[in-house]
Order: structure tokens, then C-alpha cells, then sequence
């Protein structure tokens, strides 16, 4: 005959003691790491950030108004690091590098402005995106994209006058023999 009721064993324990309790912690915690280690999404760019960038961004013009051209990019880099999304930037520090005869870092920099400059447009549905997106694929050399995104821009905004006026062959092709764009132009 017992006295006393038989105790429960705490959950996750077993006869020979915690282990089971250990392995459950471990995976806990392996299930949590990436979570606390940073993994997190970036928090959106602040309007302080902002206004610096913008402010930076000033700064680089100027340096290329007085062809100091490193200096320009140093300052368009910092400009991105407080504000990555903003597309104008990536566009102008590709066409510093390619000033400088960086290519490759020029063509990183116009495809990240042209991403940039798509998703302006899928959110916000406005022609100055799809102008500049038509602008960076030629600059890109990849004069093809440029004219199904003109006649699909056409197709979306068909009353739209500066789709009208980009549509027009001999303005593209104006635009692709200027000597402007062909220093800059990958």
C-alpha cells in the first residue's frame, strides 16, 4: 500500500535525467538564432536618412560640376549606404564610374537603378519610371528591352505625351548617336 501519489515527472525529462529537456532547448534555440542574429528585414530608410542622402547627393553634383569625379562617387556611395532605394543615385554613381572607365562597376550600378526604377513602377504606375527604365536599358546597350518596354508603355499609357514623343524611332535613335550618351553608355 502507498502513502503518497507518485510524482510527475517534469515535461521532457526521461529515467535517465534532462537530456530530452537539453535537446529540446537546443533546437529552441537553432530555430531562434536566426531570428536574434540579425536576419530581420532592414528597417525602411528613415526620412532623417533621407534628407541626408539627398543632402550628400547635392554634395557629389557639385564635385562633378568641378570634375573632382572620386570625390563625387565617394560621396554618391555614402549617399546609398543611408538611402539604397533611391534610384537616381545608383543611376548618377554609374555614370561617374563610367566616367572614370569603371564598366563593370558602372553596369552594377545602372541594373540596380533599373531595378530600382521597375519597382517604382509596379508600386506607383508612373511614366517617369518607365521613361527612365527605357533610358537605363539603353545606356545598358540592350536597345531591344528598350523598344518592348516603349510599346508596352505605349499600350499602358496611350495619351500620354512624353510616351508619345519617346515612341517616336528617330527620337530614341537621337538620343542612342548623342555624344553625351555615348560617354556614358556601356
Amino acid at each position: 500500500m502507498r502513502l503518497f501519489a507518485p510524482v510527475p515527472k517534469p515535461f521532457g525529462t526521461s529515467r535517465s535525467g534532462i537530456v530530452p529537456m537539453k535537446r529540446f532547448a537546443l533546437v529552441l534555440l537553432g530555430l531562434g538564432l536566426p531570428w536574434w542574429s540579425g536576419c530581420k528585414p532592414k528597417p525602411a530608410v528613415t526620412s532623417l536618412q533621407r534628407k541626408q542622402a539627398v543632402s550628400l547627393a547635392s554634395e557629389a553634383d557639385f564635385a562633378v560640376v568641378m570634375k573632382n569625379l572620386p570625390k563625387a562617387e565617394a560621396l554618391y556611395r555614402q549617399a546609398l549606404e543611408l538611402g539604397p532605394d533611391m534610384p537616381v543615385h545608383w543611376q548618377n554613381l554609374g555614370v561617374i564610374q563610367r566616367r572614370q572607365g569603371n564598366v563593370k562597376g558602372a553596369r552594377t550600378s545602372y541594373e540596380r537603378a533599373l531595378a530600382l526604377h521597375a519597382d517604382e513602377y509596379k508600386t506607383g504606375r508612373k511614366t517617369e519610371s518607365l521613361v527612365q527604365q527605357v533610358w537605363l536599358l539603353s545606356l545598358l546597350g540592350r536597345h531591344a528591352d528598350a523598344e518592348k518596354l516603349i510599346k508596352r508603355a505605349q499600350a499602358d499609357h496611350p495619351n500620354d505625351p512624353v510616351i508619345r514623343q519617346l515612341a517616336d524611332p528617330r527620337q530614341l535613335e537621337a538620343m542612342r548617336r548623342s555624344p553625351d550618351f555615348q560617354a556614358i553608355a556601356l
